[in-house]
């Protein structure tokens, strides 16, 4: 098998799947006598998944199967390059969709009126998740969801922090949410678990695993339940998804990035063999002695025998260097294009702003994006239906949270705020004098990060657009009251036939 082939296969193989399994279990009522034997059959399945987050994971730090390089002829020369071209597309795919923090605004209803309350609900919510540095942690999520195609989130009350919450992202490959096996695919049970080798600072070598459902908390150690309590807040551990294969965004891409390593090492090699040539002696016998002149000194003497002509040759073949350019060109490209990653090359002139845009992968990436965000928006619910729950239990935050619920909450994703920035102001003003409300104008414009805190410190700003659409919505009962009035003016004007003036 050829060795292109034999390295395609290394990465291959150690994947039990090309996207994660879903777990599933029984809809049923799990308590302290059934739970240890779930918690038993979910890690079984678990297991192959975690093996694959780890394969992904090494591939994104740069251990890849390229490493594993065996060459057969002559083995001296054998260079094992990676072009981490997975980190490249991890990279750029999170800094594009979460280089902005992800902010809450307020989603609106049927009629358009001004709800102070909510407005400073979720102006509240936006500084206790700021507290918490909720920007940071969804970078870290996506970048693993990213990576192998899930990450997870726990949510959990701490009344220790000013912000009386606190979420962490958990490791996938120690973390997973098991769901219902019907059509719903309701999140029934939810798992992390520690795992510490014995002596590692300190820690012992058993796994303690916490178990939460819908209103139940296990900690399950050696198979033993050492815990267990209820609690009021739901499952906290929120599973997040690429899509629904699970799929990393290079995992589509993997044995296009092994044939680029593969090729980088082969025409590195073809470098170094032609630098180390074997030299051909033909008819003369040259001993250990004379060979070592020839390193040293760079010259040999040689004599004919038998009437045969002596001749030292150098074998080489030269490696068509423009070709294999060539065809690298064309795998890293469909690498991009697969992965929905933008050409970085710049164009060769003639093409309009919107052309490049097209014509170069933005579009394609904008798009990736944007499904993306329908399945992050998806778990965001459960995420803030949590954070709600524990937020409304405090007193610090209780009353001015009461009338706010999550179906009032919308997700705002922020890119190029300032990529056509005379277009997008434009169509501010353009939403403004049409009769949009304000608090929608200011969110469809892209311009900010924080559209919600935007229209908050501008309210009285934004009251000329108020004051407009009073004086354009005039009543019809006072159009009646002024024609009344400018007849009789008309009238009184005019007096009659005996010359009195008309009442």
């Amino acid at each position: 098998m050829p060795q292109s082939a034999v390295q395609s296969e290394l990465i291959r193989t150690k994947l039990s799947n090309f996207g994660r399994l879903e777990l599933l279990v029984e809809d049923k009522k799990y308590d302290n006598s059934n739970i240890v034997d779930a918690l038993n059959k979910l890690l079984a399945q678990h297991k192959k998944n975690s093996q694959d987050i780890q394969t992904l994971w090494d591939t994104y730090t740069g251990k890849q199967a390229i490493l594993n390089r065996v060459k057969v002829i002559r083995p001296e020369i054998c260079n094992k390059i990676v072009e981490n071209h997975a980190a490249e597309i991890v990279d750029f795919k999170t800094g594009f969709t979460f280089g902005e923090p992800v902010q809450y605004i307020y989603r609106g209803e049927s009629q358009h009126d001004d709800n102070s309350n909510d407005d400073n609900g979720i102006g509240l919510l936006n500084r206790i998740m700021d507290m918490t540095d909720k920007s940071t942690k969804d970078r870290e999520l996506a970048e693993w969801f990213y990576i192998c195609g899930q990450a997870y989130r726990i949510i959990l009350p701490d009344l220790t922090n000013e912000a009386k919450i606190q979420s962490y992202v958990c490791d996938p490959r120690y973390t997973f949410v098991a769901k219902t096996a019907d059509y719903r695919r309701k999140p029934k049970l939810a798992v992390t678990y520690t795992c510490e080798e014995q002596g590692l600072n300190g820690f012992d070598s058993k796994q303690k695993y916490s178990v939460y459902s819908d209103d139940h908390y296990w900690l399950i150690v050696d198979g033993k339940i050492i815990e267990d309590c209820d609690i009021f807040t739901g499952i906290p551990i929120i599973e997040y998804r690429l899509c629904p294969s699970r799929q990393g965004a290079f995992e589509k891409v993997l044995p296009l990035l092994d044939a680029l390593n593969n090729m980088e090492s082969n025409r590195m090699d073809g470098v170094e063999q032609i630098i180390q040539n074997f030299i051909w002696f033909n008819n003369c016998e040259v001993d250990a002695e004379k060979l070592d002149q020839l390193k040293d000194k760079g010259a040999i003497q040689t004599r004919s025998s038998n009437g045969n002509q002596a001749s030292i040759q150098i074998l080489t073949t030269n490696l068509d260097q423009q070709q294999s350019q060539t065809y690298v060109d064309y795998l890293y490209q469909m690498v991009l294009t697969i992965a929905a990653v933008p050409d970085r090359k710049a164009s060769a002139g003639g093409n309009t702003g919107q052309a490049l845009v097209i014509g170069q992968g933005w579009t394609g990436a904008e798009s990736a994006a944007k499904a993306m965000e329908l399945e992050f928006k998806a778990a965001e619910k459960r995420f803030l239906r949590s954070a709600l729950n524990i937020l409304k239990n405090t007193a610090e935050y209780g009353e001015q949270l009461s009338s706010l619920t999550f179906s009032d909450v919308d997700v705002k994703f922020t890119r190029n705020q300032t990529d056509n920035l005379l277009t997008k102001t434009q169509g501010l003003i353009n939403q403004l004098e049409a009769g949009v409300h304000p608090r929608i104008a200011i969110a469809n414009c892209n311009l900010y990060s924080d559209p919600e805190q935007v229209y908050l410190d501008s309210q009285e700003y934004l009251v000329k657009w108020k004051l407009q659409e009073q004086s354009e919505n005039v009543p019809d009962v006072l159009d009646g009251e002024l024609e009344q009035i400018m007849s009789m003016l008309g009238a009184s004007s005019n007096p009659d036939k005996n010359g009195g003036d008309v009442a």
